[in-house]
């Protein structure tokens, strides 16, 4: 008898929700010997079945069993996303005697989500910390809102937030739901859950050169580089992008003092980092944003027919952002931005997609970099042709070097904060994120523009 006809037998007991069917089918393929119960386990689901060269995939289609099933899951798991209990119990102790260990998902606490989910929709901190302290608190605080819903095997919550009266964007988590929905009382409790009490810290800053002691700054635990960088550049006024190292390897800018603490050798109370600072940034630096469907209609719909609309879905993947800076030594900068508009298939080349080419100057501020973007044209494509629209509404990047030849954006704002920009410009500032790293070209590596406007 084929292994088929076992793997067969025993999707089957799985689909009638049956314990002694799929003891009965298990204990046959061990009797046959001609495939061994582990192999049956280790199963998984695949993006093509009917393969008899993949011996790891289930060779029928599971869905034909009338399972619902997401991709590499196995014959466990299948039982429990279906909710096959029965078949459920026999396949995981099964799995826990022969390896030791189990492949179903950990059991969700959906009482604990629902009354999370509650405790937020009333803004009701003391609630949200109760609740987060009874049930698996570091759990409920990782789903995040997906497409679908009422699914326990994975990470999305299962019930709709919307029925709660949250407002939501797909991938937010509970603390996103709560800030989203101005739920301050929430959010808090949210935020500082799991939080370290914030202590005192004596840092030491050291010259990575040659160990010379430059500064001790009286710090708090939750500082991150950043800030530790803003208080020595006042006591060590050096123009550049400070670094800081632990052992030789760069501490981000978001990295705390408590995580730095926990990472460290040894116990002492002061904490000592060594520094360097970076003053020869000059170069071009190029960075590529992928985007997510959901931004096509921000990013690249066009007039159709008399409407501003969508028409058909994506045509092979999203074009991502392409972004790239210049810095030259005599403190003047280039900027440009570009992506390119969907192809959904039509017969006339896209249009759409965004052009920024400016003009402007860099400087060291404190411990950051400084880009501001003064003047310049923003465009679009138009049948694949780069048509230019008009100026561009200055800007100002904030720029921190977090390794050599790194440097990654902490914020961008409009130059003029009182001036309305214009519509193209207030979108490219939601499609630059905070954490874009730029990195610079290599020496003797071709450069070229990225906007090309026709005259």
């Amino acid at each position: 008898m084929p292994r088929t006809l076992f793997e067969a037998a025993l999707l089957q007991a799985v689909s009638n929700d049956n314990a002694e069917e799929v003891s009965s089918a298990l204990k046959m393929a061990e009797e046959e010997d001609l495939v061994a119960v582990r192999e049956l386990l280790e199963l998984r689901v695949k993006p093509t079945f009917n393969n008899p060269n993949n011996p790891k995939a289930f060779f029928h289609s599971v869905a034909s069993f009338g399972l619902d099933f997401a991709l590499d899951e196995s014959i466990t798991q299948l039982a429990q996303r279906n909710e096959k209990m029965e078949a459920f119990q026999v396949l995981d102790a099964l799995e826990k005697r022969l390896f030791g260990t189990s492949s179903a998902a950990v059991p969700r606490d959906l009482a604990g989500e629902a009354q999370l989910l509650t405790a937020v929709s009333k803004d009701d901190g003391a609630a949200v910390t109760k609740v987060l302290e009874a049930a698996n608190g570091e759990a409920l605080l990782k789903l995040t809102v997906e497409k679908t819903f009422k699914d326990a095997t994975g990470s999305a919550f299962y019930h709709s937030v919307a029925s709660y009266h949250l407002a939501f964007e797909l991938g937010d988590t509970i603390h996103d739901l709560a800030v989203r929905n101005g739920k301050t009382q929430a959010a808090e409790s949210l935020a500082s859950f799991g939080r370290p009490a914030d202590v005192k810290v004596e840092v030491l800053v050291t010259n990575a050169v040659n160990g010379q002691e430059l500064c001790r700054v009286s710090a708090s635990s939750s500082w991150t580089m950043l800030q530790l960088a803003h208080d020595v550049a006042s006591q060590v006024p050096t123009p550049g992008c400070r670094i800081f190292l632990l052992g030789g390897a760069a501490l981000t800018s978001g990295t705390t003092l408590a995580d730095v603490m926990k990472e460290r050798e040894g116990d002492s109370d002061i904490l000592e980092l060594s520094s360097l600072v970076r003053s020869n940034v000059a170069g071009v630096y190029s960075a590529t944003v992928t985007r997510e469907e959901d931004e096509l209609e921000l990013l690249g719909p066009r007039l159709v027919g008399g409407g501003r609309r969508l028409i058909g879905r994506p045509r092979g993947q999203v074009p991502p952002q392409q972004l790239q800076v210049e810095l030259k030594e005599d403190g003047t900068a280039s900027f440009e931005y570009s992506v390119h508009p969907v192809d959904r298939g039509h017969c006339a080349p896209p249009s759409g997609g965004r052009l920024i080419k400016g003009t402007g100057q860099w400087q060291f501020e404190a411990s950051n970099l400084e880009l501001s973007i003064t003047a310049g044209d923003t465009g679009h494509f138009q049948r694949c042709m780069p048509h230019r629209d008009g100026p561009l509404s200055p800007f100002v990047i904030i720029l921190t070097m977090v390794k050599e030849d790194q440097l990654d954006v902490v914020d961008m704002n409009p130059l003029d904060s009182s001036a309305a920009p214009s519509p193209r410009g207030r979108h490219f500032h939601r499609c630059c994120p905070r954490g874009t790293a730029f990195l610079k070209r290599g020496e003797g590596e071709e450069v070229g523009s990225l906007v090309h406007f026709m005259t």
